[in-house]
């Protein structure tokens, strides 16, 4: 017998297929009464970027990329409540692959959602570098929109 999914893990970024990807997780919350965790990963190597080629202070990145972050977790928050499930939102500064597994591992998720990187890849190429993170480390499915 199959375990229930209760809790899906919702990788929140800036993108076209980050949205793509939350409509997907809330079609499942939805159809299976599921809780989301929206969860939005601020990575050093981002901030690093910005300080190099924008000029900008690490604070200043920083701050940017949080109140982005925020941006678009409070969208896709305000898209979930309007189909009545619950959600939690979290931010957190790290290493992407490992800040996912960690709130996998808090949450207890039954269920892991991302967006498709659309960087120019080969089908032989190997896969997303979190999908095969998350599959070492968790035993839960990884979809990937």
């Amino acid at each position: 017998m199959a375990k229930k999914i209760e809790n899906i893990l919702l990788l929140v970024k800036g993108s076209e297929e980050a949205f793509r990807a939350a409509s997907v997780a809330i079609e499942i919350a939805s159809a299976l009464s599921a809780r989301i965790i929206a969860l939005n990963v601020i990575s050093p190597k981002v901030i690093k970027v910005m300080v190099k080629l924008l000029k900008k202070s690490e604070s200043e990145a920083y701050v940017e990329l949080s109140e982005d972050g925020w941006k678009y977790l409070y969208a896709i928050e305000e898209e979930v409540k309007d189909k009545g499930l619950k959600i939690i939102l979290e931010q957190e500064e790290g290493n992407l692959e490992k800040t996912v597994i960690d709130f996998a591992r808090k949450y207890s998720v039954d269920m892991v959602v991302v967006g498709r990187e659309t960087k120019k890849r080969s089908a032989l190429q190997p896969p997303h570098k979190l999908l095969s993170m998350v599959l070492d480390y968790l035993s839960v499915p990884v979809l990937i929109v």
